[in-house]
């Protein structure tokens, strides 16, 4: 297994896309950027004592969309946390990830009242677990990508 760390969502990008080059078999991409961005730096130090600063941001495109167009081969594992969201909305949300970034497999996460609740959800459609632990999820999801080299 190859980590690779970032801090920002360009490094993210050219990390993304020089690993794909090396043609991995399997991208686990758990990786949570902002959604959002200012659209320019700015240009020099803003001062301080300003009564108030107003910001403008810009969405941030979804890297995740761009693993299969640079890597169609790859067996791609998306995330989906929906804090809060019931078994429905979240099951939604990682069916909608899966058709945008065409994901082999989505692990779709929510936290209730602090309980986890976790579900692997194949490409077509069906869950193949419902586990209340991230190291549940995480034994899961290990014997899932394991079956692959088999």
């Amino acid at each position: 297994i190859r980590v690779v760390k970032f801090l920002y969502y360009a490094e993210l990008l050219k990390a993304l896309t020089v690993e794909l080059k090396k043609k991995p078999r399997i991208v686990i991409h758990a990786a949570a950027v902002s959604d959002y961005r200012l659209p320019t730096a700015a240009k020099g130090k803003i001062r301080s004592g300003l009564r108030e600063l107003k910001l403008h941001l810009v969405p941030t495109e979804k890297i995740i969309n761009r693993i299969k167009k640079l890597a169609p081969d790859v067996f791609l594992v998306g995330f989906k946390l929906e804090p809060k969201s019931g078994t429905g909305t979240l099951l939604r949300q990682a069916d909608k990830l899966m058709q945008e970034a065409r994901c082999d497999l989505v692990v779709a996460n929510s936290l209730n009242a602090d309980q986890y609740h976790g579900y692997t959800v194949c490409s077509d459609g069906t869950v193949s677990a419902a586990l209340k632990s991230r190291e549940a999820m995480s034994r899961h999801l290990t014997n899932t990508l394991k079956s692959l080299e088999g």
